[in-house]
């Protein structure tokens, strides 16, 4: 967590309690590694929901597909 405050230019307070959240609804997995914890990705959560936002950018979004160069 110290590393990724020290990425992002935020408090560690502020991302414990994201973490916290995203773990809790099961977007993250935390593995404890002595003191420290790693968390990573839930992919069975994650790769669906990025596939409907995919999809949605394709039907619906002209400035994301204009910005990103997607075509539908």
């Amino acid at each position: 967590m110290c590393e990724l405050s020290r990425q992002l230019g935020q408090e560690r307070s502020k991302v414990s309690h994201a973490l916290k959240s995203l773990l809790e609804c099961g977007f993250v997995a935390a593995k404890k590694n002595g003191r420290e914890r790693n968390y990573s990705l839930n992919t069975h959560t994650i790769v669906p929901l990025l596939n409907i936002v995919k999809t949605h950018v394709k039907k619906y979004c002209k400035v994301c597909r204009k910005k990103t160069g997607v075509k539908k």
